[in-house]
């Protein structure tokens, strides 16, 4: 396929302003706004009080340098590991990167104090059974942090949804949709980390259009003219009530539109389509001159 440069920029340019973000903490800054935007829209606090944490082993490239992968025995993939916190909405809190052989427990320790610095507010932890051990009461003695074990019960079989868990593991499906993160493509660690958190920016749907203050719309009566001075055909009273419901709910902001399991990853906001001219105005003669 030929090269076009008005899709494509050249590797050099694009690959420095890609570096030149990730050494600057932009791609971080952009996620953090724009998960404190979506927090508030869901009636939550900007800083978060607890969080969930849990870990995700993927194969690595050949470009991967043997010094940042290892081989992780529990799930017998050879590449990294990625350790993920996040809130209780499936927001990414904090990411990092280690080799596979590295494991919950050590990377833990270097996360936890990072989060606590970060978040000031935070004050419990969810994690699963591979964070078990002397992590629980150094959190709480150095960090003043609980970190609570949920376990499986020994009656369970096969796929069971574990309270609290099931949010971060429901936020690294949602990550492995992003081509780039089906495995670890990158030389740096830090790199992976750039390209988690822009894959986690596109999770965060832009909160919902400003309804203005007001009474709610009302259905249209038959025969009389709506806002735009159209005279609406005359209808029965049920389509006039279907009309009614379909306006109310195009106007109803929604954070995560469509499912409740995966949110919105095409939320665009349209502007809205300017009116007509005025009769008798210049672009209005000039058409039909035309």
């Amino acid at each position: 396929m030929a090269y076009d440069a008005c899709r494509f920029p050249r590797l050099g340019p694009g690959y420095a302003v890609f570096r030149r973000w990730r050494r600057t903490g932009l791609v971080k800054e952009l996620h953090d706004r724009l998960r404190g935007k979506v927090r508030v829209a869901q009636g939550r606090q900007v800083e978060p009080t607890a969080g969930i944490i849990d870990s995700q082993s993927v194969k690595a490239a050949a470009s991967v340098p043997a010094a940042s992968r290892g081989y992780d025995g529990g799930k017998k993939i050879h590449g990294r590991r990625r350790h993920v916190i996040a809130d209780t909405l499936g927001l990414i809190l904090m990411v990092m990167v280690t080799a596979a052989n590295v494991t919950d427990r050590q990377a833990t320790r270097d996360m936890l104090p990072r989060l606590r610095t970060r978040f000031r507010k935070i004050a419990l932890v969810w994690a699963d059974g591979g964070y078990t051990g002397r992590l629980v009461g150094w959190a709480k003695e150095k960090l003043q942090l609980t970190v609570e074990i949920v376990k499986r019960n020994d009656g369970m079989n096969g796929f069971v949804v574990l309270p609290r868990r099931w949010v971060v593991e429901r936020t690294m499906g949602w990550l492995m949709r992003s081509r780039r993160l089906v495995r670890d493509f990158e030389a740096l660690p830090a790199g992976s980390e750039a390209f988690i958190d822009f894959s986690a920016t596109m999770l965060c749907p832009p909160p919902g259009p400003h309804r203005p203050k007001g009474p709610a719309p009302q259905p249209v009566v038959a025969g009389e003219d709506d806002a735009r001075g159209v005279n609406r055909p005359v209808g029965d009273a049920a389509s006039q009530s279907r009309s009614a419901s379909r306006f109310a709910r195009e106007r109803t902001p929604s954070i995560f539109a469509g499912t409740s399991s995966s949110p919105n990853r095409a939320a665009i906001s349209f502007a809205e389509i300017p009116s007509a001219p005025a009769a008798g105005s210049a672009s209005t003669n000039s058409t039909i001159r035309r």
